[in-house]
């Protein structure tokens, strides 16, 4: 198996004060991930005729697998008396996936799905060294090239293999409850 696997990053983000004390701010931010791999398979079997390797083009591949990743986030951050600050938000995501087949026992397959996934923090500092924060955040657990790769995999002549190009992704709820102690040398 040959895999050239070639990927491409973008992020940013821009934070704003809504109010002259600066305990009010907007942030908005976007981020783009692309990840591009093309798998070679090449099956072959040993001739005992000849001593020589002889490949099967009926249990080869060769294909594209390309998925990008759009984010959007949102949130507004509220600094409250006591030091106490609030952070809500929510992030928008749409992912692409895409199967195209050069060689194989499948055909194409895309699939795209939108996403939206809140987050809610709640955090104390009581000095610069000791702070608490509890956090709610939605996430996601996106299926891999793995769970979606349509065609049948034969490498392994004891269990053959094949993903579904139209799985969706699992969401999660995650709660944190953080307590944090920070001294120079010492977390």
């Amino acid at each position: 198996t040959d895999k050239l696997i070639r990927s491409l990053y973008f992020n940013s983000n821009y934070n704003k004060p809504l109010n002259d004390s600066g305990t009010i701010y907007f942030s908005v931010g976007a981020s783009y991930a692309n990840n591009s791999n093309h798998n070679i398979l090449t099956t072959s079997f040993l001739s005992k005729l000849d001593n020589s390797y002889l490949n099967n083009d009926l249990l080869s591949n060769n294909f594209y697998f390309d998925q990008s990743i759009l984010q959007l986030r949102t949130s507004l951050i509220i600094g409250l008396p006591r030091k106490w600050r609030i952070i809500a938000g929510l992030q928008a995501e749409n992912t692409v996936s895409k199967f195209q087949f050069i060689k194989g026992n499948s055909a194409d397959a895309n699939n795209a799905y939108n996403n939206y996934l809140p987050n809610l923090t709640i955090r104390k500092e009581f000095s610069k060294d000791l702070n608490m924060s509890w956090v709610y955040r939605e996430t996601i657990k996106r299926p891999g090239i793995v769970e979606l790769n349509p065609n049948i995999d034969y490498s392994d002549p004891y269990n053959i293999r094949f993903g579904n190009p139209l799985i969706q992704p699992t969401l999660n709820d995650n709660y944190d409850f953080n307590f944090s102690y920070v001294k120079t040398r010492f977390n």
